[in-house]
């Protein structure tokens, strides 16, 4: 949350050589975003020691869903021709996303790999080797 504005990230690495990501990752998250906001609401109703921030949360006047991921040919290094095909990945993901979202988020949908220059999203990316051993 910052303020008035709540935020929903979604994470995802499809960008080391046995990755894949699945056909329906639209679908997926979308479906995320709708169970968190339906699991924020019902833990309003609950005494347990994160309900204030519930409560918080649903009481926020703006939504916006990010959407960060590592595409194959995504990062800085990468030929132009891999950088243009994950671009338009990433485009087609937005579009579909802002479909999917759009009776929700009033705020916006955005689709980033975090290395955008300006940024634009008010958060950095920090991204290191060794983290990917953790999710294998």
């Amino acid at each position: 949350m910052d303020g008035d504005h709540l935020w929903l990230i979604e994470a995802k690495d499809y960008a080391y050589p046995e990755a894949i990501a699945p056909k329906d990752l639209v679908a997926v998250v979308a479906e995320k975003v709708m169970d968190t906001l339906a699991g924020l609401h019902a833990w309003t109703r609950a005494e347990h020691a994160e309900r204030e921030t519930c409560l918080k949360a649903v009481k926020t006047q703006r939504l916006s869903v990010a959407l960060r991921i590592e595409l194959p040919g995504a990062q800085p290094h990468a030929r132009r021709d891999r950088q243009a095909a994950a671009q338009q990945t990433m485009a087609n993901y937005q579009q579909e996303l802002r479909k999917s979202l759009r009776r929700v988020v009033n705020g916006k949908v955005h689709v980033i790999t975090g290395r955008e220059d300006p940024s634009t999203v008010a958060w950095t990316v920090r991204w290191g080797e060794e983290g990917r051993q953790d999710h294998r």
